[in-house]
């Protein structure tokens, strides 16, 4: 059995439409099983599309003072666009994992561990870019281990609903991501 962090900090971040929230609400949904706090906190802006979108997690065994994050272990990175301006906010010795496409950032940290992942052309290769999400969520739950993914699994399939064609496309996105998180961390 997978031995649990004791506290688990993580920013997601990318634009409207890119599902950011939705992966945030699967993570914070499986560590309200396996956690006694959970914090999440959605921020986006009035646009319904394309306006900047974030959402910060606690998940801990103590309570959470605060659901604000100015800096959390873990950055996720849907937009590589934001990568410069999300530098910061990752802890020292932390990690950022950040969407490949389109990234030109060179980070001036020596302590930030950054993870490029190929999330959007993976999920282009599937059907579509909507299920980027779920593939860099699998990513960052084989390389940072926050719950078991066969829990985040769950919820992504009990959030599907009945609608068969939609549960087996996040299945098979998230399995890819857990599988590209494997190659990421050898």
């Amino acid at each position: 059995m997978q031995q649990k962090p004791p506290k688990v900090e993580l920013i997601i971040a990318g634009v409207g439409g890119q599902g950011v929230l939705f992966a945030g609400q699967m993570l914070a949904q499986a560590g309200l099983r396996k956690y006694r706090y959970v914090s999440y906190m959605p921020s986006y802006g009035v646009e319904k599309r394309g306006g900047p979108s974030e959402c910060t997690l606690v998940l801990s065994d103590e309570p959470v003072s605060s659901p604000v994050l100015d800096q959390a272990q873990t950055v996720m990175l849907l937009d590589s666009s934001q990568a410069k301006m999300f530098e910061g906010r990752v802890r020292p010795g932390g990690t950022m994992i950040v969407e490949k496409t389109g990234l030109d950032f060179k980070p001036t940290r020596a302590d930030l561990h950054v993870k490029p992942v190929s999330g959007l052309e993976i999920a282009m290769g599937m059907g579509g870019a909507v299920v980027n999400n779920l593939i860099m969520l699998g990513v960052y739950a084989e390389l940072m281990k926050p719950v078991a993914p066969e829990i985040i699994l769950e919820e992504i399939e009990r959030k599907s609903g009945d609608r068969t064609e939609l549960r087996e496309r996040n299945r098979a996105a998230f399995n890819r991501g857990l599988a590209l998180g494997r190659m990421l961390a050898a």
